[in-house]
Formats: structure tokens, C-alpha cells, sequence
């Protein structure tokens, strides 16, 4: 699927509150020990029938199988794939690798801005932002600044929004992109750091991303290439 009117079809409404969902199996070891050879990966990682992590494809497009299974803290759907951060141990000559842990990473999907919807763009602090090298995901890494409330319903959310969307004569195409963020009155005591992960599902151009930092606005142009 290739072209802006086409990757448009396909959007759907998203406003995230950010809550982080994660498994692991054992406490990370320093020095030579058994997770001497710790790797980390964004991957998509995929459930069993009994909903625990047996096998993952990383974003630079190696499968993984699991040994042992890794099961989740928390509920997850049984036969279905999520964005996560994979840490494991070396990776066997048969493809298996040693899961030490899976922390899933919020899907934020773009949306257009509704007529007359007024726009949150309280400060975060922003961290960095890379598209995939399989071309399937922007992720943006950034901090919250939080702290305790009396109310569990009081939360702070994100979402990306679109600005503009171009496609030029010669067939390149743009999107032009807002990081939205509501502090929602939540303190700010301290920082907490969070990475999500926007599908590209076969958009192909450049990506002009928006986000207000405690530092003043931050702009970025992010190429996404033909595979």
C-alpha cells in the first residue's frame, strides 16, 4: 500500500493513556554471568493459544523462537502479536534465543483533528525519534513528568496528530505531524520514560514530526524508504 490517500484509509481514532505492561524471567545478572550477553530489540512478539510470548521478529527483521515461553504479568490475548522491547540472552545456531524480559510498547495510531476540537500541547521531554529499518514503525521516545494522584482516573495522554498530508506530482508523499500531550493536571515530581510506536502500514515519503519540549518545539524530518 503505497501513496498518503491510501495510508489515510487506513487510520483509526487514538488517544492513549500511558500504562506499561511487562514479563520477564529472571533479575539481570552484571559481569561474565548467564545474561552476560544481554540484546535488546524492538520486535513484534507473538502469544500462544495459552497467551505467553513463544516467538518474536525483530525490526531489523530476524525471527526469534522463545525457549523457554515467556508469560505476562499481565492479560494479554491469546494467539496475537504485540510491539514490545525484547531483552533475551544470545541467539542459539537453531534460532532460539533465551527470553529475560518483554515490555509492550503503546500502538498510537495517527488521526485527523476533529472541526473545532482544541488541541493539548503541554510540554514533555522529548528523547529521540527513528523510523524502523523494516520501514513499519515511527517510535518516538519521550518523558512524562508525573507523580502520585488521589484519583486513579486522573491521567496524562498522547496522541499524533495530522496536520497535513502532500503528495507530490512526482508521487513523493508527506505527512506533517503533531505529538499531542494532556498533562491533565497530574504533579510533576519526576520523569518517567516511555516509547511508542506509530504503524506505517506501507507509507512510503517524509515524515515532519512536531513535538513541544520543556526546551521549545522540537522538529523532525524522518525519511521512510521503499524496501
Amino acid at each position: 500500500m503505497r501513496g498518503v490517500g491510501r495510508y489515510l484509509a487506513g487510520m483509526a481514532l487514538a488517544l492513549v493513556a500511558i500504562v506499561l505492561a511487562g514479563c520477564s524471567n529472571e533479575t539481570y545478572e552484571s559481569g561474565d554471568g548467564k545474561y552476560s550477553y544481554l540484546q535488546a530489540h524492538y520486535v513484534e512478539a507473538r502469544t500462544n493459544h495459552e497467551g505467553r510470548f513463544v516467538s518474536v521478529v525483530t525490526d531489523e527483521g530476524k525471527a526469534l523462537r522463545l525457549r523457554p515461553f515467556l508469560s505476562p504479568r499481565r492479560a494479554v490475548t491469546p494467539d496475537s502479536v504485540y510491539r514490545a522491547l525484547f531483552y533475551h540472552n544470545k541467539v542459539e545456531a537453531d534460532g532460539t534465543t533465551e527470553p529475560v524480559s518483554i515490555t509492550q510498547v503503546p500502538i498510537v495510531r495517527l488521526r485527523k483533528v476533529g472541526k473545532g476540537e482544541s488541541v493539548a500541547t503541554d510540554p514533555v521531554s522529548f528523547e529521540s525519534a527513528w523510523v524502523s529499518p523494516n520501514g513499519k514503525y515511527l517510535n518516538i521516545a519521550f518523558g512524562l513528568k508525573t507523580g502520585k494522584v488521589d484519583d486513579e482516573n486522573t491521567v496524562q495522554t498522547i496522541g499524533l496528530l495530522l496536520g497535513k498530508a502532500v503528495t507530490a506530482l512526482d508521487g513523493s508523499a508527506e505527512l506533517y505531524i503533531q505529538f499531542s500531550h494532556e498533562q491533565n493536571d497530574v504533579p510533576q515530581y519526576y520523569t518517567a520514560h516511555h516509547v511508542i510506536s506509530m504503524p506505517l502500514e506501507g507509507f512510503r515519503g517524509t515524515i515532519h514530526l512536531s513535538v513541544n519540549s520543556y526546551k521549545g518545539l522540537v522538529n523532525k524530518v524522518l525519511t521512510v524508504s521503499s524496501l
